[in-house]
């Protein structure tokens, strides 16, 4: 059984992936930053790819609004919250699906499959947990999707 105190360093660890990995994407062009914005209007980034990563590799594939990682021990799937001028760092979006699929992966050690009905609901709950206690905030958009609060996590927002 996943318990709070795992779903809430989950969330750590899923920043902290996401944001090693736009540096690093960012490194490997020379750029002093990731802006999100690049993938739509076709300024240097492949769509997909692989980086070298400290526990091997990660493999990438941009989407509509966001992007799939795949790592050795675990796959994360998150979108970007869309601002007209968003931040430095443009903000992680989160859903129930793609929040489950990270645990199924990252807590449960189940990459290949999707996660079932039951992890889905949990993972809403999970979320409402972590908007209750400021890890999150649920967005207006009439769907069940949270942006991150990077700022309780120890990482600003526009933190390099």
């Amino acid at each position: 059984m996943t318990t709070y105190s795992q779903v809430e360093a989950l969330l750590i660890d899923f920043v902290l992936r996401i944001r090693s990995f736009e540096d690093l994407l960012a490194d490997s062009h020379g750029h002093s930053h990731f802006d999100w914005r690049e993938i739509r209007t076709g300024g240097g980034y492949a769509r997909r790819g692989m980086l070298p990563y400290p526990c091997g590799h990660v493999t990438y594939f941009f989407h509509g609004s966001g992007c799939t990682l795949n790592f050795p021990d675990a796959v994360i799937d998150y979108d970007y919250v869309r601002y007209l001028e968003p931040p430095t760092r443009c903000p992680i979006r989160l859903e129930p699906w793609k929040f489950s699929r990270a645990i199924h992966s990252m807590i449960d050690g189940c990459y290949d499959s999707s996660p079932d009905r039951d992890l889905i609901e949990a993972s809403s709950e999970w979320l409402r947990r972590l908007a209750a206690a400021g890890r999150v905030t649920r967005l207006p958009d009439g769907f069940d999707s949270y942006e991150v609060n990077e700022t309780v996590l120890g990482r600003g927002g526009d933190a390099a």
